[in-house]
């Protein structure tokens, strides 16, 4: 019974001679005469009750808004054979929202059967009620997080914050769909062909089988148009093998010096807001009994980068994951060997004490837990630049507003959620939180990834890795 909505508006077309002045004759069809008469229908046929609804209050900005002029007509009826606020008497206001506060206020008219939100504002009660804030009732909203999810977040935080929390997902959807003819691969095509084919892969492959599986990988994906046509497909598909090949070699190795499968590692560990619960499977037994369990796992991203001295750096960002099973094990007291096995070499990382490695899980759950109240100004790329460098150069700046020399998208723009909070270095530094959450959440990662040891994957992957770049 909104106004505008009923009664209904005819539309007259140009050419409806009805429309004419003067044309009309009794017993014409007119929409608005049918709905009074309905709604005199209604009044009559009414025994018991009577219920009218409408739209009281605009959803966008909250103003009032008339209902439909039958709907004042009779409220005005009301008043004239009732008394001066009988209508009013008569209408009850509803909260626009399924959570208002008015359908837990005890007489005001209202209920609600939706038993979360009952529970969400109880909850809220007794925070207000301690003399504490709406704040605080989030942090005792008790969240279980799985490994993946804690990396996501290391990751992306403002984008978790977004995606988790506020249920938005600003990144562009992605597509199959070429904009244009496929000639050559690049980097991101590289490691998204080669990710798919690590996933797909048998977990009985032997040496013996590895030539013939890898070359009928490589065909599916040129029957399929993912690899470019002619000579240069074949020299796609042919560093793309050798790669994978590589890669995959390297792991029967790694699991030839063991004796087995180990028992899996369950984790649970929880700190004020949420708990952390997932279960470490495909563990190795060592063939010493002394030794710590193994762990290997597959990665399609470059692990090291060269440096000046000519020794090959570990990317931390790349072993995010392999960190995080590292200190997950540790802190529930199992000694594992983690072992990534990446593009263009392979990682081995230390085994952690259990006392630091709960304590470093600690830090991350509650940055967790405020990065879930509010947007976390902590981009992992930014960090791990500023904790190497201890300064803010003019390079960080450019590099966080600006394109770079080959046309490569800002660091604010590569996220954009990251963007839509924090457009500038400015805005990320106003708060005073980045400096110190860099040195408590990714300064850890960059000591483990400093005590890693480096292994070259193969001249055949190391050299289609140097063609590639």
């Amino acid at each position: 019974m909104n106004d505008g909505d009923y009664p209904r508006r005819a539309q007259q077309a140009d050419f409806d001679l009805m429309a004419l002045h003067g044309m009309t004759r009794p017993g014409d069809r007119s929409r608005r005469d049918d709905d009074r008469q309905l709604m005199l229908e209604a009044l009559l046929s009414a025994r018991e009750v009577l219920y009218i609804s409408w739209c009281g209050h605009s959803v966008r900005d909250n103003s009032e808004q008339p209902p439909s002029v039958l709907v004042s007509q009779l409220r005005d009826e009301i008043d004239a054979l009732w008394g001066q606020g009988s209508a009013k008497a008569l209408t009850v206001a509803h909260p626009l929202q399924p959570f208002g506060k008015a359908y837990f206020t005890p007489g005001s008219g209202v209920s609600t059967y939706a038993q979360e939100w009952q529970e969400q504002e109880r909850s809220l009660h007794r925070v207000r009620d301690d003399g504490g804030s709406a704040q605080r009732s989030d942090l005792e909203i008790q969240a279980t997080i799985t490994l993946n999810q804690l990396a996501r977040f290391l990751r992306r935080p403002v984008g978790s914050y977004f995606r988790e929390r506020l249920q938005v997902h600003l990144d562009a959807p992605e597509t199959d769909w070429l904009d244009e003819e496929l000639f050559s691969l690049g980097g991101l095509d590289h490691h998204s062909l080669l990710d798919e084919a690590l996933a797909q892969r048998p977990a009985d492959l032997s040496t013996q089988d590895l030539p013939n599986y890898t070359q009928a990988v490589v065909q599916r994906l040129r029957a399929r148009g993912a690899l470019p046509l002619a000579g240069v497909g074949q020299l796609e598909a042919a560093q793309l093998q050798g790669v994978l090949q590589a890669m995959l070699q390297a792991e029967i190795n790694e699991h030839s010096t063991c004796n087995g499968d180990a028992p899996r590692v369950t984790v649970e560990q929880a700190v004020e807001g949420v708990q952390l619960r997932d279960a470490i499977s495909g563990l190795r037994q060592s063939v010493a009994a002394d030794q710590a369990d193994v762990l290997v796992l597959m990665r399609a991203s470059s692990l090291v980068s060269g440096s000046d001295k000519g020794k090959a750096k570990v990317k931390p960002d790349k072993c995010l994951d392999a960190w995080l099973h590292s200190l997950a094990a540790a802190s529930m007291g199992r000694a594992v060997r983690v072992v990534l096995v990446g593009r263009n070499a392979i990682v081995r990382a230390p085994v952690m004490a259990q006392e630091e490695a709960q304590e470093v899980l600690r830090v991350l759950l509650v940055t967790w837990v405020q990065g879930m109240q509010s947007p976390l100004p902590l981009p992992p790329a930014l960090a791990l630049e500023w904790l190497a460098k201890q300064e803010w150069t003019d390079d960080l700046y450019k590099r966080y507003e600006e394109k770079g020399f080959m046309g490569t998208p800002a660091m604010a723009r590569q996220d954009a959620a990251l963007y839509r909070c924090y457009p500038t270095l400015d805005a990320l530094l106003a708060d005073g939180r980045f400096e110190t959450r860099a040195e408590q959440v990714y300064r850890p990662l960059l000591e483990w990834a400093d005590q890693c040891s480096v292994e070259p994957l193969g001249h055949e992957a190391l050299a289609a890795e140097e063609e590639q770049a």
